[in-house]
């Protein structure tokens, strides 16, 4: 075990300055209306990621004007959508709890599709149970269990390339994570990191 290194975090990459908006064969965005009035639309940071059955193809469109877009209210875009629900990485950052907070009611659910493309790449780039979404209340943390962080995290990084993600956290012990999350994370990352 490398004991000098026990928690490596892969730096967020924000979203692009362009982004490709799947459209159907019209060129029009392709959308699913939600229950307030509101519709959905998504876009991906590199359009070869999107799948040949959703859409006809992409429209690059800088990630400005999705904003703004965004910003009326009728509409939400969704970056880097994976798997059969679509769900993916949004505009904003995920909020991150206070520094002195203690976190003490941690889930830990695994990474997967549920969480976008990023999440997808990084399971499939690790040991199969080695990669968790921890989620207290507002707040959530993306965490690889490695017994080399170092090379675990960039093995993460080389598969994501410059697709947007949040930060992840690669640790090898639960000391590793950062302090608002230490105790109540403590006995879901030992589960998971005993049981694969």
């Amino acid at each position: 075990m490398h004991r000098g290194h026990p928690a490596v975090v892969v730096q967020r990459v924000g979203v692009p300055v362009e982004l490709h908006v799947v459209v159907d064969s019209r060129g029009r965005p392709e959308r699913e209306q939600l229950d307030h009035g509101a519709a959905v639309h998504w876009a991906y940071s590199d359009p070869t990621d999107r799948p040949t059955d959703f859409g006809a193809g992409t429209q690059c469109i800088s990630s400005d004007t999705l904003r703004q877009r965004e910003a009326t209210g009728s509409v939400r875009f969704v970056i880097d959508p994976a798997g059969p629900s679509r769900a993916g990485t949004e505009f904003l950052p995920p909020p991150r709890p206070p520094v002195l907070a203690t976190l003490r009611s941690v889930t830990p659910t695994p990474l997967g599709t549920a969480a976008g493309l990023w999440a997808a790449i990084t399971a499939d780039t690790v040991s199969p149970g080695r990669s968790l979404m921890l989620r207290s209340g507002r707040w959530s943390l993306p965490v690889v269990l490695a017994r080399d962080p170092r090379a675990t995290a960039a093995a993460i990084r080389h598969a994501l390339g410059d697709r947007p993600h949040p930060a992840i956290f690669v640790v090898e012990r639960p000391s590793g994570l950062p302090r608002p999350w230490r105790a109540g994370a403590q006995a879901a990352i030992e589960t998971a990191f005993l049981s694969s």
